[in-house]
């Protein structure tokens, strides 16, 4: 910790947080935190701030030590006042990673704050892989989608001539909010598309002009390579491309897997109604690729349940209709079906809308279960049943 980032941060602390109130501590958590040669922590008064470190080893000053280095699971979504950084980002392969987990973690409207060189020698520890200017903060912001507010090298004296070693860059960013649902109180349209495309390793027989769950197939290729289930319920398959690319994938991968897919083919005011022709579709590439393994049952999901026994389902995909009772009702249903161990994947977990009711049934179950998300478009949420 060399004395002018420690300057930068304690100005930037004191002139943005002021009056604070004893009775509802802030809440904030320092990316890289390890006491090398010293910390922020003292720059947080534990009267008015809770300080929480996160480094990717266990050592003085560390309260987190993600499994992941780039998927922060441990931490909830919308958690903290702020987030600082210094002399961790150039140790860091991937900065862009670190700053999607950095947006995720803070509250609307939080700042972080963070502090790296733009100059230096090389200091390994164990990598130094970047020196940073204002235009490459900048895009990490952009990437992120974090509001960059300023972002400059800040000239100042020392007595260990630390700012003309390396430089200190300073960026300040706010997380920004969320945009208010422009369908509300208007006639609700489905979803809007997205720009289909293709997996690097994986490529998709099948693919329909329902293009929001394609970010997903590779993921989903990989998945299945790791879990190797034995039995795939899918519960909202409509024209197929989730179904289709599990059954693909199992194909490809050897499994002997079953698959069971169940809709009543009739569309909803969410996905939007549509005809017979759907199901005729989706039933006739079923029957050429995958009739051996492959079952479609045209029925209501509560309606199925019957035909499966208890802890027998080792993937669930619940991508029914979106309202919050309909998606809780599902969850409910058929958590009892689901081997231990067991994946139910969620879709659309991400999408805020006045008609959906996904996120916010996905922001319950994350106190009570283990899970991930795969944030590809409108997101993909994995729980599993431990």
């Amino acid at each position: 910790m060399h004395q002018s980032s420690f300057e930068n941060m304690k100005e930037f602390v004191q002139s943005n947080f002021k009056n604070l109130d004893s009775k509802n501590k802030f809440r904030v958590l320092d990316v890289g935190s390890l006491d090398v040669n010293g910390s922020y922590r003292n720059l947080f008064d534990p009267d008015f701030w809770l300080y929480e470190g996160l480094d990717m080893q266990h050592g003085k000053n560390v309260d987190f030590v993600p499994i992941d280095p780039y998927d922060w699971t441990e931490l909830k979504t919308n958690t903290y006042d702020l987030v600082i950084s210094g002399q961790a980002l150039e140790h860091i392969e991937f900065p862009w990673k670190t700053f999607e987990n950095i947006e995720r973690v803070l509250k609307p409207s939080a700042l972080c704050c963070i502090i790296a060189p733009s100059s230096g020698p090389e200091h390994k520890h164990p990598v130094d892989c970047w020196r940073f200017y204002p235009d490459g903060m900048n895009a990490l912001c952009k990437h992120a989608n974090l509001e960059t507010l300023s972002c400059t090298i800040i000239e100042q004296k020392t007595a260990d001539n630390s700012f003309e070693l390396w430089k200190d860059l300073v960026l300040v960013a706010k997380k920004k909010k969320p945009k208010e649902d422009s369908n509300k109180n208007k006639n609700l349209k489905p979803i809007s598309k997205v720009k289909s495309k293709l997996p690097n390793n994986f490529s998709p027989r099948y693919e329909s002009e329902v293009t929001s769950w394609h970010p997903h197939r590779e993921f989903a290729y990989e998945l299945i390579k790791d879990h190797k289930p034995q039995k795939i319920v899918e519960l909202g398959v409509h024209y197929g491309d989730s179904y289709f690319t599990l059954c693909q994938a199992c194909e490809e991968l050897e499994l002997d897997t079953q698959l069971y897919g169940i809709d009543h083919w009739l569309g909803d005011k969410q996905a939007g109604l549509y005809g017979e022709e759907v199901f005729e579709e989706v039933s006739s590439y079923n029957e050429e690729f995958y009739s051996v393994k492959s079952t479609l049952l045209r029925m209501d999901f509560e309606e199925a349940l019957q035909r499966f026994d208890d802890g027998s389902v080792d993937l669930l995909h619940i991508d029914g209709n979106h309202q919050y009772e309909s998606v809780k009702k599902d969850f409910e249903n058929w958590l009892p079906k689901l081997k231990k161990r067991g994946l139910i994947l969620i879709h659309d977990i991400l999408v805020e809308r006045e008609d959906y009711g996904v996120k916010k049934f996905w922001e319950e179950i994350n106190e009570n279960f283990f899970t991930k998300i795969h944030r590809g478009c409108h997101g993909l949420g994995i729980v599993i049943n431990v």
